[in-house]
């Protein structure tokens, strides 16, 4: 019997936007500007707002405050790629073998294996495949991904020893 177990920490560098100081205290200019947007306005379509004081409400602030993290890379006023951080991918796996022999006689013997494996591969979430499918899609806010795998095989196997004088 045999049993191997395996626990690599390992961590994934993922840059992701994040809403800038800026914008998380209503000014929207460089964002704006940074899209091709001249002006914005109100829900009636009709009264103009300005840009660099857009309203924010305590309740949006408090929403943004908890659910996006706060710009920590790149210059103060960028509003793309501007968070950084080493998320958590550990890799575990566990795996055993049960062998049985048997010897039958001087010129006969059998054999059965078991062997078993489970492994679990956390993988972070990928801002870069929004538009197309991939395993790893999504967000930081939704957490990560655990590919699991479970393999099982079983083996028997029958040896007989000729002599020579039969072949």
């Amino acid at each position: 019997m045999s049993f191997e177990g395996l626990r690599l920490p390992r961590e994934t560098p993922i840059l992701l936007s994040v809403p800038s100081t800026e914008m998380r205290n209503g000014n929207l200019t460089a964002y704006l500007a940074g899209q091709g947007v001249s002006a914005i306005y109100q829900p009636d379509g009709v009264t103009p707002i300005d840009p660099a004081n857009v309203p924010v409400s305590s309740i949006s602030a408090r929403l943004l405050q908890y659910l996006m993290p706060v710009a920590n890379y790149g210059p103060a006023d960028s509003y793309a790629n501007n968070y950084q951080t080493n998320f958590a991918s550990p890799i575990s796996a566990n795996q055993g073998d049960v062998r049985l022999d048997k010897a039958i006689s001087s010129r006969q013997s059998m054999f059965a294996r078991f062997s078993y494996k489970n492994r679990q591969v956390i993988t972070a979430p990928s801002a870069a495949c929004t538009f197309s499918y991939c395993a790893e899609a999504g967000s930081p806010l939704q957490g990560a991904y655990n590919t699991p795998e479970i393999d099982e095989g079983l083996t028997f196997a029958h040896n007989y020893i000729f002599s020579t004088s039969l072949m």
